[in-house]
C-alpha cells in the first residue's frame, strides 16, 4: 500500500470512506474483490449439522460489509462467497473463524478479482462512489 497524507492509493475502482481512530483522518480505500470457492471435504450430513452456525458466520462478515453474496454450488459439492476487503489477509482471517474451516468441513481457494465490467444494477457494488 502507498500512503499519501490522507489517501491510500490502491488497483481498484471502488473507494470507500475510512475512517483513522489513531491519526483522525479520514482515508480513501479502493477495494479489491474476491471470490472464495469452498469445496466440502465432509460428507454432506456433517456440512448439513454445520451450516446454520456457517451462516450465523457469514451473516457477521455481511454486516461487517465485507460479503457481498454467497450460496452452495449446484450440485452441493461446495459453495462460492464473493467479497471484498481493503487486502488479502482480511478474507484469509475470515475464512480461519468461519466454522466450515474450523470444523474441518470445507478446504478454501481464495481467487482475486479486478472487475472492469459489470451489469448496471450491479453499479453500487463497483462504480466509484
Amino acid at each position: 500500500m502507498l500512503f499519501c497524507w490522507a489517501r491510500i492509493l490502491l488497483v481498484n475502482k471502488k473507494k470507500t470512506p475510512v475512517r483513522n481512530k489513531t491519526l483522525k483522518k479520514t482515508f480513501v480505500v479502493f477495494m479489491k474483490y474476491f471470490i472464495i470457492n469452498l469445496q466440502y471435504t465432509k460428507p454432506i450430513a456433517e456440512v448439513a449439522e454445520i451450516t446454520p452456525e456457517h451462516r450465523a458466520y457469514l451473516k457477521i462478515n455481511y454486516d461487517a460489509g465485507i460479503l457481498l453474496f454467497s450460496g452452495p454450488r449446484v450440485p452441493r459439492i461446495g459453495g462460492v462467497l464473493f467479497a471484498k476487503a481493503e487486502d488479502a489477509s482480511i478474507i484469509e482471517k475470515m475464512i480461519a473463524a468461519d466454522p466450515f474451516k474450523t470444523k474441518g468441513i470445507a478446504e478454501y481457494e481464495i481467487i482475486e478479482i479486478a472487475p472492469v465490467m459489470w451489469a448496471e444494477g450491479l453499479n453500487k457494488i463497483f462504480e466509484i462512489a
